[in-house]
């Protein structure tokens, strides 16, 4: 198993959309009475433009793959730790003590190290703490806080940051394409979603990707239970405005969406379809918007005096029922947004 965890130098794309979930360009000036609940399920939800962060010597740091880093082991305790699998967001391994494997995983591994060498330069993650996510009611969600020492230079950070502060981080198998978005499937990588970015963000939001649920087919009415790995993907989509899956995001962070879905129950419930404050921005899957309604993030980007350019494949989506899940289409998510947001953002709520 390689690890990837998505690092670079601090930077913003050329649209003004700053990357990294803490900077909250588009809620500075909202007052705390109409941030919507923390709590996710069947309510609007916070979205942002960053896809995954976090910090390493100081620096905010993005989109770096760790292909090529050689792992020096994982140990805990003065003992090397083996056979290292991920299941779900929970690590599993063996620890040789005495000559006798022992199991140990999940919050056992609080205290470990795992040393990675790169380019002939040492770097250690200390996971200081592991955790189920009290927030999420699957309760199959591990948390890491986890710091990285640059052995080379001497210096300690905090993985992860939101507004600055230490955040926690997800392990998700497989890694993403830091310039389109796309996912890379690759079971032997490990990439660890800060949160904040838009990876945690759709595990949070419910869309776990190495779980199941039941849909049911409207047409034939057969159930059965489907991957979640698809609509984690399009729920990263969806969470970036990235219409055109290509990676260009189209929003900024602490923009309110509603987000819903076809699965039976849903994951998430739309909750304003009867509030006429709220439009269908679009439907989602795993490679950006299959259809798009009337109420686009765009306007909020106007709103700010965010320059973009309009994504090229908006006019070959629009469709008249954008919003209804129609199986035809084959999309997995779908949102809406209020078009008073940027101007009257309490008149949507």
């Amino acid at each position: 198993m390689h690890f990837v965890s998505q690092i670079v130098a601090s930077t913003v794309f050329a649209m003004g959309l700053c990357v990294i979930g803490g900077c909250d360009d588009g809620s500075s000036e909202q007052s705390e009475s109409v941030l919507p609940r923390k709590q996710v399920k069947n309510a609007p939800v916070l979205n942002g433009a960053n896809l995954n962060g976090f910090t390493l010597n100081g620096f905010t740091l993005n989109g770096f793959t760790l292909n090529g880093f050689t792992l020096n082991g994982f140990t805990l305790n003065g003992f090397t730790l083996n056979g290292f699998t991920l299941n779900g967001t929970e690590f599993n391994g063996t620890q040789w003590i005495d000559g006798a494997p022992q199991p140990i995983g999940g919050s056992g591994l609080i205290g470990s190290r795992l040393s990675l060498l790169h380019d002939e330069h040492v770097y250690v993650l200390f996971f200081d703490d592991i955790y189920l996510d009290v927030n999420n009611p699957a309760g199959d969600v591990y948390l890491y806080d986890i710091r990285v020492y640059d052995v080379d230079n001497d210096l300690m950070a905090p993985l992860c940051t939101v507004n600055g502060q230490p955040a926690p981080a997800i392990p998700l198998s497989n890694h993403w394409d830091m310039q389109t978005g796309d996912r890379i499937d690759d079971p032997a990588a490990v990439t660890f979603a800060c949160q904040g970015g838009a990876l945690a963000k759709c595990v949070n939001w419910g869309y776990r990707p190495w779980a199941t649920a039941e849909y049911c087919d409207p047409e034939f009415g057969t159930c059965m239970q489907i991957s979640l790995a698809d609509h984690h993907q399009a729920c990263t989509r969806m969470v970036r405005a990235d219409y055109c899956g290509d990676g260009v995001p189209h929003t900024v962070d602490g923009t309110v969406i509603d987000a819903f879905d076809h699965m039976s129950p849903a994951i998430q419930a739309q909750a304003t379809q009867d509030n006429p404050m709220w439009g269908i921005e679009a439907e989602w899957g795993p490679e950006g918007a299959r259809c798009v309604g009337t109420s686009l993030r765009l306007q909020h980007l106007t709103e700010l005096g965010i320059p973009f350019t309009p994504p090229a494949c908006l006019p070959d989506l629009e469709a008249p029922d954008c919003g209804s899940l129609a199986p035809s289409r084959g999309a997995l998510v779908a949102d809406s947004y209020c078009g008073a947001f940027g101007e009257d953002p309490k008149s949507c709520f």
